[in-house]
């Protein structure tokens, strides 16, 4: 199943999630974000407000539309696989990132819509950072090689290769234009199938 067919799955499968908790009084939307315990605590008010507002319990089209594009798609309380990378100074493509990753499983996003994005609770890695790093608590603070170098020590992992900072000091227009269209060209087709879906113009065939 190539990653569209993967997508548009997904999107019928979290809009009917979505659906049900709405029609549900003793459930609530933050219930399907599936938050870690260390995360809950950290949830923007902000978030928590919206999603137990009238607007988005009464209205599953609200909701899919701002958990979808204001929470797990943006670089936020999410983070995606590159940013990942980056913040953990480890470069992508590195023998021993899988077996990274998998020290991070806890924090990983396993909420609604979670099939379309692959996504990381980062105030969750940043509390597990100063759990393994206590005497250097802040990733910020530190340069790539020396989170890489505490990662190896920390947890015996091999093969993990220091992210190079890429200097951009000239703007490739054509570069970013291809890129735009690409995202948005996603943006559209997700906003589209979430519109088909309110209107009922989606089956739930791919279920």
């Amino acid at each position: 199943m190539d990653k569209y067919s993967t997508r548009l799955k997904s999107l019928i499968k979290g809009y009917a999630a979505i659906s049900a908790v709405n029609k549900d009084p003793h459930k609530r939307l933050t219930e399907l974000l599936n938050c870690p315990d260390l995360v809950v605590g950290k949830l923007s008010p902000r978030v928590i407000d919206t999603l137990e507002s009238e607007k988005y319990t009464t209205d599953t089209y609200m909701a899919s539309d701002f958990i979808l594009n204001h929470i797990v798609k943006p670089v936020g309380i999410l983070i995606g696989e590159d940013i990942l990378l980056s913040r953990l100074g480890v470069m992508k493509g590195s023998e021993g990132w899988e077996e990274l990753k998998r020290h991070l499983e806890d924090y990983r996003y396993t909420g609604v819509f979670e099939e379309s994005y692959n996504r990381w609770w980062f105030s969750g890695i940043e509390d597990w950072w100063k759990r393994i790093s206590p005497d250097e608590p802040s990733l910020k603070r530190l340069k790539a090689s020396e989170r890489k170098l505490i990662l190896e020590q920390k947890l015996a992992i091999n093969g993990l290769n220091v992210a190079k900072k890429v200097n951009t000091p000239k703007v490739n227009i054509f570069g970013l234009c291809v890129l735009s269209i690409k995202h948005l060209s996603i943006l559209l087709m997700d906003s589209k199938a979430l519109k088909k879906l309110r209107y009922g113009k989606i089956k739930n065939t791919f279920l």
